[in-house]
């Protein structure tokens, strides 16, 4: 390999360490119980970033750290909330070998009818105290996103068609590989410059 190739293969393996792992490129991965269930999905890609959902029954205040603060929404305006419902849209709710979740919305945990509402919250209201929160409902032939208000203290359980929709953000686990791949181009890099400084060396 000459020098000039080497020294462009080396320069290709450093930009390509870098720009690599720069964003998301894992698919989403449904989870499903034992009974055929589908109780989350693990890295949603919304916006770039990827998220861990859990689906569920229970209070707004007991899933999301008591629901009184802004830091225990992963996503605190309305456009970031109807990105992430419509990430479930396009990565979750789907039909597949693992089960029809478009389909068959009944498939869900915590929904139990040919309609589920899959909701959370995303601000505190400034008319009521109610909190801000968006909705996807499943309705197997017909899936939408809406404007839903969330009670603090009001049970999911209360509806069987309801259940709450918790994101948590994942770790980004790639920038270990990324460094690898990087450090492996410098050091292409400084072997091309130590051989080309033993042949300046010889020479003389």
């Amino acid at each position: 390999m000459g020098k000039i190739t080497a020294t462009l293969f080396a320069l290709c393996v450093g930009i390509a360490a870098a720009g690599l792992f720069a964003g998301p490129t894992r698919a989403a991965t449904l989870l499903v119980d034992g009974t055929g269930q589908l109780t989350g999905a693990r890295n949603v890609d919304v916006g770039g970033a990827l998220f861990d959902v859990e689906f569920g029954d229970g209070t707004c205040s007991a899933l999301f750290d008591g629901c009184d603060e802004p830091s225990d929404f992963p996503f605190t305006t309305l456009s970031s909330a109807l990105a992430a419902a419509q990430a479930l849209l396009d990565q979750v709710f789907l039909d597949g070998v693992l089960g029809n979740f478009d389909t068959l919305p009944e498939l869900t945990s915590g929904c139990s009818d040919a309609i589920c509402t899959v909701h959370f919250p995303y601000a505190f209201s400034t008319t009521s105290p109610e909190l801000d929160g968006v909705a996807i409902l499943n309705s197997g032939s017909t899936d939408f996103i809406i404007p839903f208000s969330v009670d603090p203290i009001q049970g999911s359980e209360r509806r069987e068609d309801l259940t709450f929709a918790r994101f948590s953000p994942v770790s980004d686990v790639s920038e270990p590989a990324s460094m690898l791949l990087f450090g492996a181009g410098l050091l292409g890099l400084a072997r091309i410059r130590r051989r080309r400084n033993r042949g300046t060396v010889a020479r003389h």
